[in-house]
């Protein structure tokens, strides 16, 4: 494997890929999706790549039944998912320091994942569609024709899936991810893509207020959840990240102040970046 270059040049060069286009014989797929868990010490039967919508607390909130790929964060697996994170972004991580993603089976599963994305790109891209597609399809018998899903393909990775697998954009699907991306690099995506743009230590008021124009941003606040009244701003709309996942209902403009979790982020954290809600122009 080529070592901590991003998915998208790791690909490329192993493959000779920049789109991802999915196989027709989805069942050779996911039988080839067991024998790869089998070889990599997991259990050989067809587990789905993508987690339900009640295997992740906060996703388990949405109004829609939203699922979620959860793949190995940074550069755990060897291939940087997360080429825009900063040194300080990767220490606080929460796909590496909060709850069930502190256990190694956890990230073991993750990176095992990561690996079949990596060296079978075509057969997982087709699994994961084929994953939506019934998901979809079983929401409709239940409720009815025009019933939607929602998918979050980056729960702890940050690709851009538009340009790497635009055929998993379909339609009766919400697709939702936080990136830390500014928005001239992901901004020829699907209608049904919907990105929340989340800062960083390095995030000036200018770089916020670029971002608030293209859509809502994520800030990561000192208190843990429930510890006191999120802050307000003068200069911008501010809600409640926590109260629920589903970002794909926010608009351009809005904050969304999320409270400090994982078990590495301190309340001094530079991450922390309450200082930007009184310093934002529009």
């Amino acid at each position: 494997m080529i070592k901590n270059l991003s998915l998208e040049r790791t690909i490329k060069d192993l493959h000779g890929l920049d789109t991802i286009e999915p196989l027709e014989d989805v069942n050779a797929c996911r039988q080839l999706w067991a024998s790869f868990r089998e070889a990599n010490g997991l259990s050989p039967i067809a587990t789905d790549i993508l987690t339900s919508p009640n295997g992740n607390q906060k996703i388990a909130k949405n109004s829609l039944p939203t699922w979620s790929l959860s793949l190995a964060a940074s550069t755990t697996s060897g291939v940087d998912l997360c080429q825009w994170s900063t040194v300080e972004c990767e220490n606080i991580c929460l796909g590496l320091h909060r709850g069930r993603n502190e256990f190694e089976n956890v990230r073991n599963i993750q990176r095992v994942r990561t690996w079949f994305l990596t060296y079978h790109p075509k057969e997982f891209v087709t699994v994961v569609k084929w994953e939506l597609e019934r998901a979809l399809r079983n929401r409709r018998r239940a409720v009815g024709p025009q019933a939607k899903i929602a998918g979050r393909l980056n729960a702890y990775s940050d690709i851009r899936w538009e340009r790497l697998a635009p055929s998993l954009f379909m339609s009766g699907v919400r697709f939702y991810d936080y990136t830390k991306a500014p928005p001239k690099v992901r901004d020829s995506r699907p209608a049904n893509y919907h990105l929340t743009y989340s800062i960083n230590e390095k995030t000036t008021a200018r770089g916020l207020a670029e971002r608030l124009s293209a859509g809502p941003v994520a800030i990561v606040g000192a208190y843990r959840k429930g510890q006191a009244p999120i802050p307000t701003s003068s200069h911008a709309r501010v809600i409640d990240g926590d109260k629920t996942d589903a970002r794909y209902r926010d608009s351009a403009g809005t904050i969304v102040y999320l409270s400090r979790k994982g078990s590495k982020l301190k309340a001094l954290s530079p991450f922390i970046r309450e200082d930007l809600l009184t310093r934002v122009t529009l």
